[in-house]
């Protein structure tokens, strides 16, 4: 990781799935919440979820995650909120 560049924090997160790429099971259905280890792994490497100038963590908007990572948040487990 470069600090000299843009980097979106967030290694620790809860997420609400939206879609899922091709080739993936789509084990937790989009519109559910879940968590997942902080790596994504490409061909190039694996890389740390918010510690990467090239993967965005959980502070932004958007993120792309690996599917076999995923973890559905058990139903009535609310999201945390900072104070």
């Amino acid at each position: 990781m470069d600090p000299a560049r843009d980097v979106v924090m967030g290694h620790e997160f809860c997420v609400e799935v939206l879609d899922y790429g091709p080739g993936t099971d789509g084990s937790v259905k989009p519109g559910r919440r879940a968590v997942s280890m902080p790596l994504l792994f490409r061909s190039t490497g694996i890389f740390g979820v918010g510690y990467s100038n090239e993967v965005p963590g959980g502070y932004g908007e958007l993120m792309v995650l690996n599917a076999s990572l995923l973890l559905e948040v058990p139903n009535g487990l609310g999201p945390s909120t900072p104070p």
